[in-house]
């Protein structure tokens, strides 16, 4: 089906991080849901779950972010993945970007990087029903 599965995945393995991620995206009345690797993102996507848009951790035990954020690129390419990391580095930003990902945010995520998210990926118009038209920005985060 075309339905949503929730607006946003979000996609890390450590639980307090994720807990609190969840809570501010849901402050903003973003729906959720969660997997703690990036092999459960991609098998979530398989199985044909859809989000409005992605936030992929990069390091993650079985498949890390980035490798993750390729693989969806090939299942479904209209959904924005946003790289999440500690560690504001280039290399990191660049690798994410490569992989298809349509920015990055440094962690502890803080609220107005969520209404910076809302607004560019979250707000779409109905008519269009899909991010076609947002492939290919980046996103200056």
């Amino acid at each position: 089906s075309l339905e949503f599965k929730a607006d946003v995945l979000v996609v890390e393995d450590s639980a307090s991080s994720r807990k609190m991620i969840v809570k501010l995206l849901t402050k903003q009345n973003i729906s959720c849901e969660q997997s703690e690797d990036g092999s459960e993102a991609v098998a979530r996507l398989k199985k044909g779950e859809r989000f409005k848009l992605i936030l992929m951790d990069r390091e993650m035990p079985t498949m890390g972010g980035v490798e993750a954020t390729s693989i969806i690129m090939q299942i479904n390419k209209d959904v924005p993945i946003i790289g999440l990391t500690a560690h504001k580095d280039d290399a990191t930003r660049a690798d994410f970007l490569n992989a298809g990902a349509v920015g990055m945010l440094t962690k502890p995520l803080k609220p107005k990087d969520v209404k910076g998210l809302y607004k560019e990926h979250l707000e779409f118009d109905s008519f269009m029903g899909n991010f076609g038209s947002l492939r290919g920005r980046r996103s200056s985060c």
